[in-house]
């Protein structure tokens, strides 16, 4: 996985992939109410985004998620993977919305 806490909650469950509801790994890397220009995280339904000027892009959004995804990873070992369907975007812009450093 990547860090010490996965490798260990991988050694005591005995499993590599289990389900984390992804608003509770939010709140716990503390990213309620975190912003990327005017797209923010709601401060007090982490699953929320709010478009703060009515002026965001599919962009902006792309790079929230990306930085969400990033912090979880980094912080937790897990990765986030999206259940969604994205419409507007080409096969070589989406690549860079998915990797994880």
């Amino acid at each position: 996985m990547g860090t010490a806490a996965a490798d260990e909650l991988t050694e005591i469950l005995g499993v590599t992939a289990i389900k984390i509801p992804t608003a509770f790994l939010i709140d716990v890397c503390g990213l309620k109410g975190i912003n990327v220009g005017v797209v923010r995280r709601y401060e007090k339904y982490s699953l929320i985004v709010v478009n703060a000027t009515c002026n965001a892009t599919a962009h902006d959004v792309m790079r929230l998620m990306k930085l969400v995804r990033q912090t979880v990873f980094q912080k937790t070992g897990v990765v986030i993977v999206p259940k969604l369907h994205f419409v507007g975007f080409t096969s070589e812009e989406l690549p860079g919305y998915f990797e994880l450093d």
